[in-house]
């Protein structure tokens, strides 16, 4: 008997509620399965999440929302990777998707990075290419290094920076990753967190806007957690897509205590205590040194480590992390002394140097007017330029 014009049980058959979809939302759903069997990590989020509807509608992707007025029923909106699906739950308890809105051409969108992904990057006639992975799975290279990449509207640019974040890190040979390369989780935007996204660098485990880019590296994350000594770098913004990720994870009791992930954050621009606590949650490693900052760029700073984040970031660890010692946090307890003031004491050396050197009207001077007045007068020139403007000061490096 054709089935193509009947409901489908989707889950709920021994326990839990029942979900059905109707027969046009069954035909998107086989396709999904297609997909999946396939090896698409994407559609196989998809399938998960229509499923788990079984356990009930408190989750962090849905949402009441308006439908028609009938008390037999409630309206619910499910958000989903390239995907939002409409679901009622019936008066007799079972779940019904009725709508979905399907992007069918998600991975091609995936794929030219309109949306998030994972890429594997290597360096070809001395450029960084990123080619995109549908499986979702990491690479099968020794110590696998994957980059989480900052919000950015071109994702070549984002490998680019990825790839100087990773070398910067000192944890991987500067004569290796040319030749080995790395994996990146690429999130299509405008920069996530920081100072002008304050709320969501606070609450960046939570941010429904960080819910389609961190659901798909969760699932990568997941596939990956038997693979041993692995380097996972957040660049930027991509912290706050790490904790997320990493919340869906510890929900769904996955953890990597039996193999050894490490985790560094680099420039990170949502908090830094949230990410290291909900990692040591799900038994990711550290080495000694897990975090950098550029001291007088406030997106870091106040973003990433909230004005003394740090400060709290090592008491957590040292409660935790029997090989962080007392001496480790004392350590980076005086770090957080220097960082937290330096910025406040070379600004004020800055600012009046300029004003010194160019008068009352030192605020209206172009930034390279500025620099050169901070080098001649202070020598912060360099500590300015490599903090304002990261990406000008690492592609001129990189010429010399």
């Amino acid at each position: 008997m054709n089935n193509v014009h009947k409901p489908l049980i989707i889950a709920g058959h021994n326990s839990g509620i029942p979900v059905e979809l109707n027969p046009v939302q069954a035909e998107f759903y086989r396709n999904l399965e297609t997909q999946s069997r396939q090896g698409s990590y994407w559609a196989s989020i998809l399938i998960k999440d229509l499923q788990s509807l079984s356990s009930g509608h408190v989750k962090r992707n849905v949402f009441v929302t308006d439908g028609p007025a009938d008390a037999s029923f409630k309206n619910f909106e499910m958000i989903l990777p390239g995907c939002r699906a409409k679901v009622m739950k019936c008066s007799n308890g079972k779940y019904l998707v009725y709508k979905m809105n399907l992007d069918v051409n998600y991975p091609e969108l995936q794929s030219n990075g309109r949306k998030p992904g994972l890429h594997q990057v290597r360096k070809t006639n001395q450029e960084w290419t990123p080619k995109f992975k549908g499986n979702g799975q990491i690479s099968n290279t020794p110590n696998p290094t994957i980059a989480i990449s900052d919000g950015y509207s071109d994702i070549n640019r984002a490998a680019i920076i990825c790839a100087g974040d990773i070398s910067e890190t000192g944890l991987i040979g500067s004569q290796i990753l040319p030749r080995q390369g790395f994996d990146m989780h690429y999130t299509p935007g405008k920069g996530i967190g920081g100072l002008k996204n304050i709320r969501q660098a606070l609450h960046a485990a939570t941010d429904i806007n960080l819910y389609e880019s961190a659901a798909l590296l969760a699932k990568t994350m997941e596939m990956a957690k038997n693979t041993k000594d692995v380097i996972w770098v957040a660049q930027g913004g991509g912290s706050g897509v790490l904790t997320q990720a990493m919340s869906i994870l510890k929900n769904k009791g996955v953890e990597f205590t039996n193999n050894k992930h490490y985790l560094y954050f680099s420039h990170p621009t949502t908090s830094f205590v949230r990410a290291q606590a909900l990692a040591m949650d799900i038994g990711m490693k550290f080495d000694r040194n897990n975090l950098s900052i550029r001291t007088l760029n406030p997106n870091e700073t106040i973003g990433g480590l909230n004005l003394g984040g740090d400060f709290i970031a090592a008491y957590q660890r040292k409660k935790r992390d029997p090989e962080y010692t007392a001496l480790h946090l004392g350590v980076d307890a005086l770090k957080g002394v220097h960082r937290n003031w330096q910025p406040i004491s070379t600004t004020a050396g800055c600012a009046a140097a300029i004003s010194a050197a160019v008068g009352t009207g030192g605020s209206a001077l172009a930034l390279p007017a500025v620099l050169t007045a901070a080098t001649a007068m202070t020598g912060l020139g360099l500590t300015l330029f490599s903090s304002w403007l990261p990406e000008s000061y690492r592609r001129l490096k990189q010429k010399l």
